[in-house]
């Protein structure tokens, strides 16, 4: 699948690459098989690694050269839906765990950075999530009221608020001071090394064509005919998950993107807050830490690669038309990418066993925040497999019949 345009954001600011893997000439045996070494399976593998297990990590391509390449990395506790959305599908008590636990996964993406060779630019910061219209303000502050009753902060900002201390223009916002900006990229090469040193092979390119599963484990074959014997595998390609894995879990949608050239930040953007838009195909924008401007949205409900990239410069106009609105000064557009994502009916992600193929375990992180939804696959996948029951709780609220 063709998943994402050919500008990356993140490999062309000179990103050390990631050497200690080969091509798959030999079959080999491992207690688990990682397909995909994005960041969620970077991710997996680093946990497992941690805990004594032998991992094989295999990519198609190059690691964190996929849809990783095109995240833009605004870490937050948030889902595409909001609380009151969610606890209308699932009932509050689900939604409410389920908002916690994504809570929970910011603390644990600090502390898991901390272990790692390289901070990936992990830097806290508070977000801002947006009116569009007047009439949001009141569903939005039902919302504020919904996340403080299940224990997470957050603040409702009128209007002269958030002009006075944002220089934003817009009806009123929910203020979380919980969130984080990060190089997706980098986290995902260094969470590699990790697992290397703790005795996790990594084979690219290694495309797995075909799935073998019997009762005692799986066996793997790749394009060029060399096999993979586990006792379970782990699916973390994301995008590329086989169609008779995913099995319709999410929608399939397309995605726009841009960085721009440097801003006076300091006047425009303060305090450098994450910014997105309540409803649906809202926009989004970060700062990066050398004051070039992170923004995207513009989703459409299409997949075909080449209508989507030709899509690119209308929809960098656009985007960058509503990012220098809101931040009251003009933005020029450096690099612009497309990339293909998912959502699901819940914005939630899928963890967890496939109940029609055993030994086999999905790490789903569909929506708009997929790199906190890879660490919590990673923490719930390493518990399920090392029978690790803290780590693996929240696996029956992503689970696979909810």
């Amino acid at each position: 699948m063709n998943i994402r345009s050919n500008d990356s954001p993140w490999t062309d600011r000179g990103t050390v690459g990631f050497s200690a893997m080969r091509p798959l000439a030999n079959d080999v045996k491992c207690e688990v098989a990682v397909v995909g070494a994005g960041v969620s399976g970077s991710l997996i593998a680093a946990h497992l690694a941690a805990k004594g297990v032998d991992v094989v990590v295999l990519d198609a391509g190059q690691p964190g050269a996929g849809s990783t390449s095109a995240c833009t990395a605004l870490i937050q506790y948030e889902l595409d839906e909001p609380l009151t959305r969610v606890a209308e599908k699932l009932g509050v008590e689900h939604a409410a765990a389920a908002y916690q636990t994504t809570v929970a996964s910011l603390d644990w993406m600090q502390e898991f950075v901390q272990t790692l060779d390289d901070d990936c630019e992990i830097t806290s910061r508070p977000t801002l999530l947006l009116a569009r219209r007047r009439w949001d303000k009141s569903a939005m502050q039902k919302e504020v009221a919904a996340r403080n009753q299940a224990g997470i902060a957050c603040d409702w900002v009128d209007a002269d608020a958030l002009e006075e201390r944002f220089k934003i223009d817009r009806p009123g916002a929910i203020m979380s001071p919980l969130s984080f900006e990060i190089d997706p990229y980098r986290l995902t090469l260094a969470s590699l090394r990790q697992a290397v040193g703790q005795g996790c092979r990594v084979f690219a390119p290694a495309y797995v064509c075909d799935y073998h599963f019997d009762d005692t484990g799986v066996t793997l074959r790749t394009l060029h005919g060399a096999r993979v014997r586990a006792k379970n595998v782990v699916v973390a390609n994301g995008y590329e998950t086989p169609g008779f894995l995913r099995q319709g879990y999410g929608d399939l949608l397309s995605t726009w993107a841009v960085r721009s050239e440097p801003i006076d930040a300091d006047t425009v953007w303060p305090e450098r807050q994450l910014m997105w838009e309540w409803g649906q195909a809202y926009l989004y924008a970060r700062l990066l830490p050398d004051n070039r401007v992170m923004y995207g949205g513009g989703d459409e409900n299409f997949i075909d690669p080449h209508k989507r990239d030709a899509m690119i410069a209308k929809k960098t106009a656009s985007l960058t038309e509503q990012i220098s609105d809101l931040i009251g000064t003009s933005v020029t557009p450096q690099c612009q990418w497309a990339g293909t994502f998912a959502q699901t009916k819940d914005g939630m992600p899928y963890i967890g066993e496939h109940k029609e193929c055993p030994h086999a375990y999905l790490a789903l992180g569909y929506g708009g925040n997929g790199v906190t939804f890879s660490l919590i696959a990673a923490r719930v996948i390493t518990g399920m497999l090392c029978d690790d029951a803290t780590f693996a709780e929240p696996a029956r609220l992503f689970r696979f019949d909810r």
